[in-house]
């Protein structure tokens, strides 16, 4: 095993070789499947095919992989584009990421701006601008608005929406634009056609159909459909167009 440092706009052949540890920090491209222990792109490198790694995977430039991704943990702080499907025990952005495939993850964890197709963890806490077109399916979901955030189904056993100030003073830009700030008062609104699971409770949300067990309406909300098996609360904020209790 060996390593693979690239400083400029070089290219390399990964061949059948397994890498201790493969460095970008220029524009430099890694052709055919690369099979590594560790990965680091620090610019705007990309691999041609898909990324088999035994540990992590950073990306702090603007790095591009366009097969698929198995890694023990994946971090974005810079922003990054993922072509098709990742597997992995962790994955984190804290700038902005782009996923085309699916993420299936242990913990999930998006605090800048995110894009994604359908998502399966175990846990996911999100803070920041999200886009996620299909289903997140998570055991726990944790939602702290800093940003107005899309996704189209929820289903979890619980989920909590808030926002509210917090302590810290943290910020995330996307090429100017604040897209999450922990040090003010959050101003977005989760957007959804269908939130289900057993322990719901929402603040500023806008939503189709909300189905679940325990349900708490908070302030800020604007839902079409409430289904519930156990008694509601509604927030005198937060309007519901309909209720069924089942």
């Amino acid at each position: 095993m060996s390593e693979i440092k690239l400083s400029g706009a070089g290219s390399f052949d990964a061949g059948n070789d397994v890498y201790d540890y493969v460095g970008i920090s220029g524009s430099g491209t890694v052709n055919g499947n690369l099979m590594c222990k560790s990965i680091h792109i620090s610019s705007s490198g990309k691999v041609l095919g898909d990324t088999d790694c035994e540990g992590d995977i950073k990306i702090s430039g603007s790095g591009k992989i366009c097969g698929n991704v198995r890694a023990d943990e994946v971090s974005i702080s810079g922003s990054a584009r993922f072509e098709k499907n990742v597997k992995c025990n962790s994955f984190t952005i804290s700038g902005a990421g782009k996923v085309l495939g699916d993420i299936e993850t242990k913990k999930l964890r998006f605090f800048g701006a995110a894009n994604a197709n359908n998502i399966s963890s175990e846990e996911a806490e999100i803070s920041g601008a999200v886009n996620i077109s299909g289903l997140l399916n998570s055991e726990t979901v944790s939602v702290n608005l800093g940003g107005d955030c899309f996704i189209n189904e929820i289903g979890c056993t619980n989920l909590t929406v808030l926002r509210k100030d917090s302590d810290g003073d943290t910020t995330v830009k996307l090429f100017g634009i604040r897209v999450y700030s922990s040090g003010q008062r959050g101003n977005g609104v989760l957007s959804a056609k269908l939130i289900e699971g057993d322990n719901i409770n929402l603040e500023y949300t806008e939503a189709d159909i909300v189905r679940g067990k325990k349900i708490t309406i908070g302030k800020g909300c604007k839902i079409g459909k409430v289904e519930h098996s156990e008694p509601l609360v509604i927030d005198d904020d937060s309007v519901v167009k309909e209720q069924i209790q089942i």
